[in-house]
């Protein structure tokens, strides 16, 4: 399967949880030096103190990076989480959220992606969160 923004925005569709769809982000951008996602605002994110919770912003980390991975790649591979680390520079309250992915390291059997948040029209950083990824056997079906 050829990996484009279609193609990305289908695997969205089709590849994650019910509940990470749920979140509402978005593929902006997929190519092989990374990828960027957007997260809306919406209140369901948000603590009781209108922050957007570090759950939707972890979650966010994890799938701009398997969008950047598979970028990095060239298919859709089966990949799966070995690790995240994700810390949380500044609060983002009222704004969307962009996630900009690059991969530091793609080896053989494991891909290390570094990503970056940023609260929409705002250069600081949010949050910076790496993973690592096993890559697995095989390529996903086509949507």
């Amino acid at each position: 399967m050829t990996i484009d923004i279609d193609s990305a925005r289908a695997q969205l569709d089709t590849a994650f949880a019910p509940w990470v769809r749920a979140l509402g982000a978005s593929v902006e951008s997929l190519s092989s030096e990374g990828a960027r996602l957007h997260l809306p605002f919406s209140n369901s994110l948000c603590r009781a103190d209108g922050i957007i919770c570090g759950q939707a912003l972890m979650t966010l980390v994890d799938t701009c990076s398997v969008f950047s991975s598979w970028g990095a790649l060239g298919e859709f591979r089966n990949i799966t989480t070995v690790d995240q680390n994700t810390s949380f520079l500044r609060p983002v309250v009222g704004k969307a959220v962009i996630a900009d992915g690059r991969i530091r390291k793609a080896g053989k059997t494991l891909i290390f992606p570094e990503v970056h948040l940023f609260a929409e029209g705002d250069d600081r950083l949010v949050a910076h969160g790496t993973s690592t990824f096993a890559i697995l056997p095989g390529t996903l079906q086509a949507p």
